[in-house]
Order: C-alpha cells, then structure tokens, then sequence
C-alpha cells in the first residue's frame, strides 16, 4: 500500500462550547486505483477536548452485478447469463452488494439452504428473481438424509435487509431431522435479526410459499 493521498477534507476546528457539543458531519470521495484493496483513513485532533465518531462508514462504488443460476450451469463458469453457476452453495458464498441482482432459472428445482449474503440501500435494492420461461423455480429446504437433514428455512436472510424476492416458489416440507435444527421448526422464508440495526425494507412478490412442514408438525392435512 503506496502512502498517496486520495481525498483530504477541509480543517474543521470548533470556535464555541455549542460547536463542541454539536455533531460535525463530513463526506469524502475518492477512488482509488485498480487492485487497491486497502486505504488508511486518518483523523487529527488539534484541539483540546474528545472526538467522538459515529456512523462512521466506508462504502463500495456500486457495480450493480447479476448473477445466474440453472440446474444446467456449472459452479466453475462466471455466473453470467450465458454461463450461469449450478448451486446455492456458490451464490451463497458471493457477497452481493447493493444494485445486484440475482437470478434463478425459471423451471429448475434448487434444493438446500439459500443464504442472501448483503444487504441493498434504500432505493438500491438487491433483487432476487427468476429468468428464462416456464414455471416459477423452486426452492426448497428439503435435502434428506444425504444432505445431512432438511434445513429449518428454505432462504435464510440474516442481519441484511433492502432486499426484494420476486416470483419465486418457496417450499419446505421437512421429513429428515438435521443436527442443532429443532424437529418442530420449519420456515419457507426466514428473516433474522441478530445484530442492532434496524432493519427495513423488504418486498415479496410474485411468490407462491407452500409445503411448509415441520418433522413433527403440529397439523398436517
């Protein structure tokens, strides 16, 4: 990492107690060289008294990337239209940022544990939906035995949120017990909030959620 200077803001220095006590907001821009993967961010305090920072936070230009997965794809390709990936194992082990999109092959069956992994900004969503013809593409939790038990949630999404899911098919019809999953637990769809943020928006469209059973459900019909 070369010590070139990127960005600088203008010298802030409170002249009264009421600036003191006040918030100083600041936003930088820069962009940093191809194959950058590291920047050093530093504050100078000159004056007497604390500094306190909040919402400190560094983003990601957004590149908007989509991605493609089929029954027919391989892992091994670039996930693009033309050469989509295979599994949920590999999308879920993609970071998404905000403006991706993703995209299942209508017709296709795509059993195992989806996990969205990133969050989308307000009016910058992620999107998670289908292409191609024919029926919706569904996914579902229930892998059996050989899949080490069915999952307790077909699509798991976990402290992220901005996020729409439009015209899939969720299913999850548990008949196998899996390891630390309580055999009474059974979700399609599963949003989590373990973290301190709030979390918002969310849409679902275009979604067709059935076969939702637990291994020992309360009513089956």
């Amino acid at each position: 990492m070369n010590n070139v200077l990127l960005a600088s803001s203008a010298d802030y220095k409170p002249s009264t107690d009421a600036e003191s006590a006040a918030w100083y907001k600041q936003k930088i821009d820069f962009i940093a060289d191809a194959g950058v993967t590291q920047v050093k961010i530093a504050f100078f305090h000159y004056w007497s008294g604390t500094i306190d920072l909040d919402n400190f936070k560094v983003s990601e230009a957004v590149r908007q990337t989509e991605y493609y997965i089929s029954n027919s794809g391989n892992d091994a390709n670039d996930g693009s239209l033309n050469a989509p990936w295979q599994s949920l194992a590999k999308i879920n082990s993609t970071t998404l940022l905000a403006g991706d999109n993703v995209y299942f092959n209508k017709g296709d069956h795509f059993k195992g544990h989806f996990v969205v992994n990133g969050s989308g900004i307000e009016g910058l969503p992620i999107t998670i939906s289908a292409y191609g013809t024919g029926a919706k593409p569904i996914i579902s939790g229930d892998v059996g035995a050989a899949g080490g038990g069915d999952y307790k949630e077909a699509i798991l999404i976990e402290n992220n949120d901005n996020i729409i899911l439009d015209g899939l098919e969720v299913r999850n019809d548990r008949t196998v017990s899996r390891s630390s999953v309580a055999d009474t637990d059974s979700f399609g769809i599963s949003i989590h909030n373990s973290s301190d943020k709030i979390m918002s928006n969310f849409i679902f469209r275009n979604l067709t959620v059935r076969d939702v059973f637990a291994v020992e459900p309360v009513f089956r019909s």
